[in-house]
């Protein structure tokens, strides 16, 4: 589930919930994907941090990407 979005040129990064990130290119063709969850019921924003689990960590500064 898509979470925010930040465009950067040609190119859509969308955070989803579930701890992945998507890069679109201006096609809408999926150029990458970062990260993912592979543990059912676990994910989402509103996880404490004893929750988190180790992985990609991916910032964009509230402008977008750079």
């Amino acid at each position: 589930m898509p979470a925010a979005v930040a465009l950067y040129g040609d190119y859509a990064a969308i955070g989803e919930l579930k701890g992945r990130v998507t890069i679109l290119d201006k096609a809408g063709k999926v150029v990458a994907q970062l990260g993912s969850n592979t543990e059912p019921g676990v994910g989402g924003n509103k996880l404490k941090p004893e929750q988190w689990r180790p992985g990609i960590v991916v910032f964009a500064p509230w402008r977008g990407l750079q």
